[in-house]
């Protein structure tokens, strides 16, 4: 018995159906892409998050440090190094407060670059 050679529209159907299923593996596969994303964005917002509270509450500390010492003693009983290292103590207390700053402007950056779930 001779086989017959399938229609054209046979054919034709055939591939556009596989096409479909093409595109739709593709677009289920973005899809996935962009929720994978979204996690690790989500992710890096929460660690920069604790990491933003662990560091503003260093620098509080500090400051509240730094005040303490110099409760009871006028700048002008100071030896010189004594007011050395408060200079380069308040220094470093301004430098960490920048710090902060940039780590609370990055998280701001994060948040608002985030895609909104939809």
């Amino acid at each position: 018995m001779a086989m017959q050679a399938p229609l054209a529209t046979e054919t034709s159907a055939a591939g556009v159906g596989a096409e479909d299923e093409d595109e739709e593996e593709d677009l289920e596969a973005l899809a996935l892409q962009a929720e994978i994303k979204t996690i690790e964005m989500d992710c890096a917002i929460m660690d920069l998050r604790r990491d933003l509270e662990m560091q503003e509450a260093l620098v509080a500390d500090w400051s509240e440090s730094s005040k303490a010492l110099r409760e009871g003693v006028l700048p002008h009983e100071w030896t010189d190094e004594e007011k050395r290292e408060d200079r380069k103590m308040q220094g470093g207390l301004r430098e960490a407060q920048e710090r902060v700053a940039e780590l609370r402007e990055r998280l701001q950056r994060l948040e608002a670059a985030r895609p909104h779930a939809s």
